[in-house]
């Protein structure tokens, strides 16, 4: 028993994080399943996002967007895309929730961001 509760408190509090990290760092422009890892780490989907959220202080979909979003800095500053295709490029489903998340995060829209980064 002391075996079984040393691997899952290393399950759920080391590897969490780093599994679903590394699965929106590769990932980062598919849609991301959090059932399908937690079903991978064998625990449920409540208690992955609860164990990340507890480490790390945002919850896994709010770090997938924060990295779509550090993502779509480097094209608009050095590509000549379109806000659209830079949405689509790193992950979101439409220019709009691009947008509008965006915004939310720098103070500023993507087109706004582009031309003050140019």
């Amino acid at each position: 028993t002391k075996l079984r509760a040393a691997s899952a408190a290393f399950t759920t509090s080391s590897i969490t994080p780093t599994v679903v990290v590394r699965r929106a760092e590769q990932h980062f422009r598919e849609e991301i399943e959090l059932d399908e890892i937690s079903k991978r780490l064998f625990v449920s989907t409540a208690h992955m996002i609860r164990t990340f959220k507890k480490q790390t202080g945002v919850t896994p979909y709010q770090y997938i967007i924060k990295y779509r979003l550090l993502s779509s800095e480097q094209l608009l500053k050095f590509s000549d895309l379109s806000i659209e295709e830079i949405a689509s490029q790193v992950g979101f489903s439409s220019s709009s929730h691009f947008i509008s998340n965006f915004r939310k995060q720098y103070g500023i829209t993507p087109k706004a961001y582009r031309r003050n980064n140019q």
